[in-house]
Order: C-alpha cells, then structure tokens, then sequence
C-alpha cells in the first residue's frame, strides 16, 4: 500500500483498520452497518484527527436493503427474516462495483460474518477488469449458514484471478494451500508476481 491508495474496510466494526489504512496516508471508505459501532468509528476517526468516508451501510451482492441481526454486538449477521428470533435492523447496501465505478483499489478488508460470497459477488466487474489489487479476508466457518462453504468462495475469487496468500513480514507474499486457516489474503497474479 502506498499513501492515496484506495483502501475498503467492509465489516469495519470500530475502525482498528480504517485507522491503520489511514495513517498509512490511504483514501479510505469505511463500511460498518451496525449503528453503535458505526458511531464508535467515527469516534475514533474524530479522537485522532483522521478523516475516511465512514458509511453505516452494508456491502452486498446487489443495492437495496437487507435485514440484518441487532442483537448480536459485533457479530450481526443477515439473516432470514421469516425464521430468525433475533432482533431485526433494516440497512441500506451498496456493492463494490457501484461504490467504485472505473477506479482503481489497491485493498479490500473483508469481515463479515460468513457473508463473504455476498461481498465478492458484487465486486465481480471490478475484479474482472483486474481494478482490485488484493482482499484481507478475515473469515470462519459461519459460511455455512449463508449455504456456501468456504471452499466455493475459493474457487470464486481464483476464478478472477487471485491467489490465496500467507503475508510475510517482508511484505512479500507466499501461496498457500486450500488449508488457508481462519484469515487469508487473495492477490491478483500480477500483483503477487512483484512482491
């Protein structure tokens, strides 16, 4: 990453890496749904003098809205309004290729409760035309509930042209299995051919 580089904190909960994306001298846009830790990020966006676009909206598949969980601190999750006891929120969504129209973004963090296919899926125009340099995918099993595993969300993202990845210290990065654990970084090819 290098200073005005486009950075995305999808999930960004209280903004631990929107503020690190920030004093690395990014541009950063900050997606954070639930309403206490959205304001929680602007706090401290506000307590150290640093400035993103921080939006109290979901990333999704399509535009609209979706129901999400409130009830759950900070692991809300969408979910099936017709079956779920839990107490209900309506967020607006937008997705990456809306969001980003023809620029370019040098990183995507993607947190968000199993529902990474429905992230990816709205990015596919700006992952084809190869505008996305790489994707911090903090994930874990909670796939599953969405009907997907996380061995289809691998495939996906390789269709495009990723490589699953272990960051090194270095900076560099090195390929890794199918047995990528809980978090993993996928990078276009191009990229992770000059680290």
């Amino acid at each position: 990453m290098r200073p005005g580089d486009l950075m995305i904190d999808v999930g960004a909960n209280e903004g631990l890496y929107t503020l690190l994306f920030v004093e690395m001298g990014a541009t950063v846009i900050s997606f954070e749904p639930d309403q206490t830790a959205s304001q929680r990020l602007r706090f401290n966006l506000a307590l150290n003098g640093y400035e993103a676009d921080a939006r109290e909206q979901a990333v999704y598949s399509s535009s609209g809205t979706v129901s999400l969980s409130s009830d759950r601190d900070t692991s809300i999750a969408i979910v099936d309004v017709s079956s779920d006891t839990h107490k209900m929120v309506t967020v607006s969504t937008t997705t990456i290729d809306d969001l980003v129209g023809d620029r370019h973004v040098r990183g995507i963090k993607v947190d968000v409760e199993g529902a990474e296919l429905d992230v990816l899926c709205g990015d596919q125009r700006t992952m084809r035309d190869g505008r996305i340099g790489f994707f911090q995918l903090e994930w874990n099993d909670k796939a599953e509930d969405f009907g997907t595993s996380r061995s289809e969300i691998v495939e996906f993202i390789r269709s495009f042209g990723y490589s699953l990845c272990w960051p090194l210290d270095s900076g560099a990065f090195a390929l890794c299995d199918d047995d990528i654990g809980s978090d993993v970084v996928a990078v276009r090819q191009a990229v992770s051919d000059e680290s």
